[in-house]
């Protein structure tokens, strides 16, 4: 036997809990992890004997607390590759930046890379310093002063 729990049904939130044999699955999960938990237990369902959540579309009111619950329960969801990529987009919206936003966050990331290299490796060599240094506008004097360093050692 198959049966329905229909915990929410609307444009503030989907949730319906689908019970067949010893398998509990939910279906959509648009409801906040709280809400969805009391709305289960008024309706005399465990959330902890749920086996995994089942995602119809990214809307929403269909996926709004799937993370959280999922975390929380430690189940799987399962959705199609197109709804977990538009999902994925909503989680993440792209940010717009500027060059110089951009570029210092290319700096900050080669930094952080030198220092987790310095930090393996010891001291860094002129080539660490170099590689640091691309795409800085001070990049000929960079290399200038890493050429003239090697060149003293010889």
């Amino acid at each position: 036997m198959v049966r329905f729990t229909v915990l929410a049904s609307g444009s503030r939130g989907n949730a319906t809990v689908v019970t067949g044999g010893r398998t509990r699955i939910l279906v959509d999960c648009g409801l906040s992890c709280r809400e969805l938990f009391r709305r289960m237990k008024l309706a005399d369902e465990e959330p902890e004997t749920l086996d995994a959540i089942l995602i119809s579309h990214e809307h929403s009111d269909h996926v709004g607390g799937v993370a959280v619950t999922a975390r929380k329960l430690g189940i799987p969801v399962y959705f199609t590759e197109g709804t977990h990529r538009a999902w994925m987009r909503w989680l993440q919206p792209r940010r717009q930046m500027t060059y110089a936003q951009w570029l210092e966050q290319i700096r900050k990331q080669a930094a952080e890379r030198q220092a987790e290299a310095v930090g393996e490796e010891g001291e860094p060599d002129e080539t660490d310093m170099v590689e640091a240094e691309e795409g800085r506008e001070n990049e000929p004097q960079v290399l200038r002063l890493a050429t003239l360093a090697q060149d003293d050692t010889r």
